[in-house]
């Protein structure tokens, strides 16, 4: 498993019109600074390493803003949502994906806070935000699968969930096998969310095999956000 994180911070200034002497003091000008997390991958899928601060621009309404702050590593803690299809259509292929969930928490930072939210045809926490992997292990051991699949709810109620870590840095990682069918929000509800939630979202699909079991997409491992 490949881990890669960034940290840019894009600084943006807050225009003021400007004044004369005679029209009392001016105004001030508020600067805002805004983290920017990136994972970067290549057109194969695999996660790219080395990148610099001049191999990124960040634009904000088509003008180009100013990278103050550019930052590489993997040690910055983070707020981790793990949504798991428990349909029934993953009967045959959930311990495949409870066993990628495991080795997932297990390469992950020790101080990260992860929580469990499981989905058949409605969504159910399955292990509040914990770093205890014990409690994490535990809690896949009792899933079980059947009902309908609402994957886009799932979303949703995954996104109001992780705001809720200790960390600033937060993503969700989704395990599914199929399409939508139950969910009260649509697709276009989901997507729009994602893109306001500010937040990384990987997903993980487990397609059936020709034996009956599961089979994890090449290159789909979820990286460290």
């Amino acid at each position: 498993m490949v881990a890669f994180g960034l940290v840019l911070t894009s600084a943006i200034l807050i225009a003021t019109q400007s004044q004369r002497p005679d029209e009392g003091p001016p105004l001030r000008v508020d600067v805002r600074l805004v983290n920017i997390y990136a994972t970067v991958i290549d057109t194969s899928g695999r996660y790219v390493d080395g990148l610099k601060k001049t191999d990124f621009i960040v634009q904000e309404d088509g003008r180009r803003q100013e990278l103050s702050h550019f930052d590489h590593n993997q040690d910055t803690p983070v707020s981790v949502g793990i949504v798991l299809d428990t349909s029934g259509s993953m009967i045959s292929k959930l311990d495949t994906a409870t066993d990628a969930i495991d080795r997932f928490i297990r390469t992950i930072h020790p101080d990260d806070d992860i929580f469990l939210m499981g989905f058949d045809s409605e969504t159910y926490l399955m292990q509040e935000f914990t770093s205890d992997r014990a409690k994490l292990r535990k809690a896949l051991k009792y899933a079980g699968s059947g009902g309908g699949t609402a994957l886009y709810d799932a979303l949703q109620d995954s996104m109001k969930k992780v705001k809720e870590g200790a960390n600033s840095k937060r993503a969700i990682l989704l395990i599914t096998d199929g399409q939508d069918t139950t969910s009260q929000s649509t697709f276009a509800q989901a997507r729009q969310s994602v893109r306001e939630s500010e937040l990384l979202v990987y997903s993980l699909g487990i397609s059936p095999s020709p034996d009956g079991g599961g089979y994890r997409r090449p290159g789909a491992a979820a990286p460290r956000p």
